[in-house]
């Protein structure tokens, strides 16, 4: 490591959200250096000792700062500088004076000796402010020190001390486990560093306390499991801290301080436990009959004659059931008429009610004045994407389940148990989406009259999310489900759909493998897949499909040669011609160009784009500030991404097949490599496949698609099910008990 020592000459770039700048400094033989780093308290005119190594860039060479500290040997016009622009109402003028008279060391001695003021004619007002400022600047210099001191980065310590200022080395002392909900970036793993140089060893009650926590919480990320046994948590946590703790005290206090929530050996997450009571408290208030003065037979005839179709008797089940229950479930794989009967669907309720469809919206028919227009019928996904694809198939304007709510990022949803949705029927499509929190927030803000169908293929990936919300409402057999089996029309004869009912029904095998019009299977080793990949990209947009609208890469993972990150660089390097462009916005591990196929990772509400959303990078330019921008288009919904805010975007030629859910593409392209194993599951694998509408292409190692076609997921612990069979439950207040008149 090396060691330079200038004063700071100006701020050439400042992010405000990270404390990362570019500054030049003045060297002691007057040469300017530019210097790079996480600068949380820096200040122009003073000299500061920075600690790193020199580095050749495309801006010439530069100095990289792992660390810096003030330079004890300030010159005093510096220090005059200093304390002009720092200090409101100290003007050169005084501040010469300042220096003059107390010397280098002046601001040490107004602090220790405030008195010493009055001599340089300060009246009353501006001696007190600059004696709060000079204190405050010491406090966040002295904290900044300290937490470099204990060894904490100083784009770590830069977050710390923007969310606590003066206060953080206190907070991480007393308790630093309280920065995993306070400070974005601060998980349990680094959280634990952090106790760990401040002081807390493994053994201490905050630091078991928290592990729990993580333990958890971490069960329900990677496994959707709502709760566990006191066994795994025990070995959990002693496995992390690497110790034999007694863990009852610390469960003890998370039950007492209501973070956690135990029924008999079981431990839940309170959060979890309280969302599944209440959301079986609000499907048991809806799941009732409903008795309809209607000739269904009648009824269902005069819409098969208008769409010109013949529903099978289970299609037409599913709609008889649909419109007689309060509450109904529809689930079947692909081809079997979820579309087609929620068309029909939608069709016979409209007939009931005499409503009508107008640009988009369901009204009256005979509308007495506009305030009858509004629609009462809430069609809605758990995706941009599929929310689009249902308005698409169906006319009628379709949403996200966030969007329907009123989801804001600050302030959670608009409409819940006490702010009702405005609607008389929903229907949910791709519900094995839903996790167990959107399930609770969606159905508590579902009115009590409301007639509801939820619709979805249980067969496909559980929610990314906890819980298993589809399967479990099914498996309940408390609520009225029907069930499609028969592949109709096109779907007969699709070598996609005989292929994802083989890998469902776990009887795939290698004469199974052969490629047709619509399924092509390609074998090869790991290292030739990215190379299959770019050729058959190319092969199907010089057959005329579009690499953005039409094209898409299912991966399983990112990491490795073949997961998601890798193919995406490679994929625009080779299909966008802007790629190596100058004009580029800059991402951790690549950049930005104009034209690049994007996903959206994050809901937001404010830009009206959610997880899951897939656009292109319009433009990239620069604002009135000098600031770099760029803007991507979520079909025809332009949006602005600052470099603070790229965070929320990904490349998205590869995507997972988790994010490929509620979504349909013309040509999709699954690799298999063995690297991926953990993942090849026979639900995941079905996803996969069903994405595909016209042309699947399957390659890599088909030993592994044959073995994870036979491996299924382990169930998720949830007690959903049980809890809509129990006649009487330890259910919390009733959803409706407080409903605003």
């Amino acid at each position: 490591m090396m060691k330079v020592i200038g004063e700071v000459k100006r701020f050439k770039f400042q992010n405000h959200e990270n404390a990362y700048k570019v500054i030049d400094i003045v060297l002691e033989d007057t040469q300017t250096l530019t210097v790079t780093g996480i600068f949380p308290v820096i200040n122009e005119g003073l000299a500061y000792e920075f600690t790193g190594e020199y580095i050749d860039t495309k801006f010439g060479r530069q100095f990289k700062a792992d660390s810096y500290n003030p330079f004890l040997g300030q010159s005093p016009k510096g220090l005059i500088t200093y304390i002009a622009v720092t200090f409101t109402g100290i003007g050169e003028k005084t501040a010469t004076k300042i220096v003059n008279k107390l010397g280098i060391n002046c601001l040490d001695l107004i602090l220790e000796d405030p008195q010493l003021l009055p001599q340089f004619k300060l009246n009353e007002f501006k001696a007190q402010r600059f004696i709060e400022e000079l204190t405050q600047h010491h406090i966040n210099s002295k904290t900044m020190s300290s937490l470099l001191e204990y060894g904490i980065s100083a784009s770590a310590a830069a977050k710390l001390f923007s969310k606590y200022k003066g206060r953080s080395h206190e907070v991480i002392t007393t308790n630093p486990f309280t920065l995993i909900d306070d400070v974005e970036g601060f998980g349990f793993k680094r959280t634990l560093e952090v106790a760990r140089k401040v002081g807390f060893d493994n053994t201490h009650i905050y630091c078991v306390k928290a592990t729990i926590i993580y333990c958890l919480k971490q069960l329900a990320q990677r496994n959707g499991d709502l709760y566990t046994k006191f066994s795994f948590i025990e070995e959990t946590v002693n496995k992390l801290l690497e110790t034999k703790i007694n863990i009852e005290p610390a469960i003890f206090d998370l039950i007492d301080e209501g973070k956690i929530t135990k029924v008999q050996d079981e431990y839940y997450l309170k959060w979890h436990y309280e969302s599944e009571i209440s959301l079986a408290g609000y499907l048991k208030n809806l799941n009732n009959s409903i008795d309809l003065n209607e000739d269904l037979e009648s009824l269902i005839t005069s819409i098969e004659k208008e769409k010109n179709i013949s529903y099978a008797t289970t299609q037409q089940q599913a709609i008889k059931t649909s419109l007689t229950n309060q509450l109904s479930v529809i689930t079947g794989g692909p081809g079997t008429g979820k579309t087609t009967i929620i068309a029909g669907l939608i069709s016979a309720y409209m007939k009931i009610n005499q409503l009508r469809i107008k640009n988009g919206s369901v009204v009256k028919i005979k509308e007495a004045d506009q305030s009858d227009a509004a629609s009462r019928i809430g069609l809605m996904a758990p995706t941009g994407r599929a929310a689009k694809r249902m308005k698409e198939v169906l006319g009628i304007t379709a949403k996200t389940i966030h969007s329907t709510l009123g989801w804001d990022l600050g302030n959670g949803f608009a409409y819940n148990r006490y702010q009702p949705l405005d609607l008389d029927f929903i229907i949910i499509d791709e519900a094995s989406m839903i996790d167990i929190g959107l399930a609770k927030a969606l159905f508590e803000a579902i009115p009590h009259h409301c007639q509801v169908v939820i619709v979805g293929d249980a067969d496909q990936l559980p929610s990314v999310g906890p819980g298993r919300f589809l399967g479990d409402v099914i498996d309940a057999g408390t609520i009225k489900v029907t069930r499609l089996t028969t592949i109709h029309r096109q779907g007969k004869d699709s070598n996609i759909i005989v292929l994802a009912n083989k890998i469902n029904q776990q009887v795939l095998t290698y004469n199974d493998l052969y490629t047709n019009q619509e399924v092509t299977y390609i074998s090869g080793l790991t290292p030739a897949l990215p190379n299959f990949i770019v050729k058959t990209m190319q092969n199907a947009i010089d057959r005329g499909f579009d690499i953005i609208n039409d094209i898409q890469i299912l991966i399983p993972m990112y990491k490795y040669e073949v997961g998601i990150e890798a193919i995406n660089i490679l994929i625009q390097k080779n299909f966008n011609e802007n790629c190596g462009s100058e004009i580029c916005m800059r991402k951790t591990k690549y950049n930005f160009y104009e034209g690049d196929k994007v996903i959206q990772l994050v809901n937001d509400g404010e830009r009206k784009v959610m997880n899951g959303d897939i656009g292109v990078i319009d433009r990239i330019a620069v604002d009135g500030d000098d600031k770099m921008f760029l803007v991507v288009n979520f079909d025809d919904n332009q949006v602005m991404y600052y470099q603070k805010d790229l965070d929320e975007l990904d490349l998205a030629y590869a995507v997972s097949i988790h994010k490929s859910q509620g979504s349909e593409y013309k040509v999709a392209i699954f690799p298999i490599v063995k690297q991926h194993y953990i993942m090849l599951k026979k639900e995941l694998i079905y996803t996969a496949v069903t994405r595909a509408k016209e042309k699947l292409i399957i390659m890599g190692d088909f030993t592994e698609l044959i073995r994870g076609c036979n491996q299924v997921m382990p169930p998720r612990k949830t007690k959903l099910a049980q809890r809509l069979n129990m006649v009487e439950f330890d259910a919390l207040t009733s959803p409706h008990d407080f409903m605003l008149n």
